[in-house]
């Protein structure tokens, strides 16, 4: 006939332990509350301008403002 094996006893006690895990998870990952985190204004920085060249500046040249645009 049939041979049947009894299951380890350490499946058996993670089988029972997994799903109540993972209802205590849900629960607690969908207990948190809706409302909006408080939002604060972001600090003001200083800024300075930015100069770009117009075109490639070899290396050891001097930046000159007619080669600059701001």
């Amino acid at each position: 006939m049939w041979k049947v094996k009894r299951m380890n006893t350490a499946r058996i006690i993670v089988l029972t332990i997994a799903p109540g895990a993972g209802g205590f998870a849900a629960h607690v990952a969908g207990g948190s509350d809706n409302a909006p985190a408080p939002i604060e204004p972001a600090a003001r920085l200083q800024t300075a301008g930015v100069l770009a060249a117009r075109s490639d500046i070899g290396l050891g040249r001097a930046v000159k403002p007619e080669r600059t645009s701001a």
